[in-house]
């Protein structure tokens, strides 16, 4: 059984790699770093202030799955009327694709995320795509944002453009979460 410092010290002898504590984002644009310290609380200092304009990140407010999957087809048309490749989309959900929006949709290919899986919309689970990233997400089946990490591992796995379906409920609690945070911090 072997501690961590053990661990890491057996590690440093045998490979050449730097440990160092990252303090800047450098995957997410500056909205995406502010949308995920308004939405968790967690400050994210992005790297660079966006070279471009950027765009903001867009939460779409539905009231059941019907309505969201209609959400989600107009997200997925609107995207494709901008000239964003298939390739570079992720939709990314806390549920599994039997019970997400993704199960109900239609006329659209989405595939499942694989190391091979390329040219088409993919998805997965947030879960699944921990320590991935894409240009453009798209979070659906936000019910709450109850689980942080979870919530955080989501929305920050967006480089440039990130898109959140979520219920009436979650988006009014995000917005409450975000007045007593600001409340807590005297802003």
């Amino acid at each position: 059984n072997m501690t961590e410092s053990l661990y890491l010290d057996m590690l440093q002898r045998r490979a050449f790699f730097a440990i160092f504590r990252l303090t800047q984002n450098c995957r997410n644009t500056k909205k995406i770093c502010i949308d995920i310290e308004n939405t968790v609380g967690i400050p994210e200092n992005a790297a660079f202030e966006d070279a471009m304009d950027t765009p903001a990140v867009d939460h779409i407010t539905y009231s059941n799955m019907e309505e969201q999957k209609m959400r989600l087809k107009e997200l997925l048309l609107d995207l494709k009327s901008k000239n964003i490749p298939a390739k570079d989309i992720v939709i990314l959900s806390p549920k599994k694709r039997d019970k997400s929006v993704v199960g109900m949709m239609d006329g659209f290919n989405i595939v499942d995320y694989s190391v091979q899986s390329h040219g088409q919309i993919r998805f997965s689970t947030i879960q699944a795509f921990k320590g991935l990233e894409s240009s453009t997400v798209i979070l659906t089946d936000i019910d709450n944002y109850d689980d942080d990490k979870l919530i955080y591992v989501g929305l920050s796995r967006a480089r440039f453009d990130l898109h959140v379906l979520e219920t009436e409920e979650a988006s009014a609690a995000r917005t409450m979460l975000f007045f007593q945070r600001r409340l807590a911090n005297d802003r």
